[in-house]
């Protein structure tokens, strides 16, 4: 279905976005770490990326489990299955495509957020130096740019 006016682009968007986070939600998290005899990796190991998770970010981890913290999650964490790999993945190009809708609009702050997402979720699964990872990066940097 190809959607002409960005409005409309937004709002169906905005809706693929909530079911794929949904989707996201209803996964069981990964274990604690060190639950399965794994030790956490020195945060030197772990994404690059860093930020403080959105309010809704937070929300939803807490509805989860509150023995994992999922903005820990390390680069490729093997601990995630592979349906909860594939979620994040959908979830991300949500999030990726929501993201460039607000920005031909305008909206980089809105924009901004989502290309956190995409990229937070990305890392997680793919790591940092996956080339969907690094593109992402620069939309996130241009979207950036924009608001300067």
């Amino acid at each position: 279905m190809r959607l002409g006016c960005d409005s409309q682009a937004e709002e169906h968007l905005q809706q693929v976005l909530e079911l794929r986070t949904a989707d996201v939600l209803a996964l069981n998290p990964p274990p604690p770490i060190g639950s399965d005899g794994t030790a956490a990796a020195p945060a030197s190991a772990r994404g690059h990326h860093s930020r403080q998770p959105s309010a809704a970010a937070t929300a939803a981890r807490g509805l989860l489990d509150d023995d994992v913290d999922w903005s820990v999650l390390e680069e490729g964490d093997s601990r995630l299955t592979a349906e909860q790999q594939n979620a994040l993945l959908v979830m991300a190009a949500a999030a990726e495509e929501l993201a460039r809708c607000y920005s031909r609009q305008g909206k980089h702050s809105g924009a901004e957020d989502l290309y956190w997402q995409a990229l937070e979720a990305r890392s997680q699964v793919l790591g940092s130096r996956h080339k969907l990872v690094v593109a992402t990066e620069e939309q996130l940097r241009d979207c950036l740019d924009k608001q300067c």
